[in-house]
């Protein structure tokens, strides 16, 4: 019996020796974020799950709301004789959460993204003011949108550090490895996954008119990144505008279908940079619509005998379309996209 009690202590003692400082502080922090009543309310939903653990989950859950402060303390120092014990009830907490059935695959794929703006630690929060609160953001700050008013014109482009991530063995010893990390501090998000998982397409920025763009990274192979192109309907500024002009436009650059006994015939002169998001709205219309660069070819075209049924030109030459096309009686001004301003006439 004596024998056996000394094998025990030993075996102890030796769990309670692998237990390593970082171990023992990130565990310790863990306790210190506890929110028993937001723990428990997690523990009841996936409790609906026929497949969750619900008795022991719940347990694990309770164990450490009641022992939270004693857990805090055993774990300040890993060599504490009582550390691999306190180190279990947050294991076990943490288990109960990761028993979430929506994790079991064993890579899941993120954006990551850290950020640089210290906050110092506060007393008034929980864990006192040992507590590492040493960041904070929100909405734009965090690369997302405060309100579902807000589109992606509201997101910052710049100053984030991010990457697109794969984390692996959650459950058990966690791994994370970047995917993909872009060459500056540009936004990564809007991560769209091929079926077969051999392509990812994201939303990110290269610096264009303050327009985002949709890119496309192979897995693996992250280097081969490539800009869609403009057939594709890219969301922003890596639009190419001449391919669209070039696909969208009648077969000769001032020859325009007529609009007698046809669809509407638009024809949209505004400078490459302003075209979007015409191209993308306008996709039900695309074969009657032509796509120039300057009022001088709508001249041309006027001079060719075509009657459009839309023009869109810019602000600032919308007085000559009327004189032009005299059967035009209507017109509009609106916002192709905030900072530019166009003007319809149909």
């Amino acid at each position: 019996m004596k024998r056996t009690v000394l094998s025990c202590a030993a075996m102890f003692a030796a769990a309670a020796a692998a237990l390593s400082t970082e171990e023992a502080r990130q565990l310790r922090e863990e306790a210190l974020r506890f929110d028993a009543v937001a723990a428990n309310l997690a523990v009841d939903d996936l409790s609906k799950n026929p497949s969750y653990d619900a008795t022991a989950h719940c347990a694990a859950v309770k164990a450490l709301a009641a022992r939270k402060e004693w857990v805090a303390a055993h774990l300040a120092d890993a060599s504490d004789p009582a550390a691999e014990e306190a180190a279990a009830l947050v294991r076990g907490f943490r288990a109960a959460l990761l028993a979430n059935p929506l994790l079991d695959p064993d890579r899941i794929l993120c954006v990551r993204r850290n950020f640089t703006n210290p906050i110092w630690p506060r007393a008034d929060k929980p864990g006192g003011s040992d507590f590492p609160y040493t960041k904070r953001a929100f909405s734009r700050k965090l690369g997302l949108l405060g309100l579902n008013a807000h589109n992606h014109m509201d997101l910052d482009r710049i100053g984030f550090t991010n990457d697109i991530a794969v984390i692996s063995s959650l459950r058990g010893t966690p791994s994370i490895s970047t995917l993909y990390r872009p060459p500056d501090t540009s936004i990564v998000r809007d991560l769209d996954l091929d079926f077969d998982a051999s392509r990812i397409l994201f939303t990110s920025y290269r610096g264009t008119n303050n327009l985002l763009g949709v890119y496309e990274i192979m897995v693996p192979g992250a280097e081969q990144e490539k800009v869609l192109g403009a057939k594709c309907f890219v969301l922003g500024a890596e639009l190419k505008c001449q391919d669209l002009r070039e696909s969208n436009a009648p077969s000769t650059k001032h020859q325009a279908p007529s609009t007698e006994h046809q669809a509407p015939f638009i024809a949209v002169a505004l400078p490459p940079a302003d075209t979007w998001p015409f191209p993308w709205y306008n996709r039900p219309y695309e074969p009657q619509t032509g796509y120039w660069t300057s009022f001088d070819d709508l001249k041309q075209l006027a001079a060719g005998g075509s009657k459009p049924t839309v023009v869109i030109v810019p602000m600032t030459e919308g007085h000559l379309v009327q004189p032009l096309f005299p059967h035009l009686k209507h017109t509009k001004r609106f916002y192709m996209r905030p900072g530019v301003r166009v003007r319809v006439f149909w």
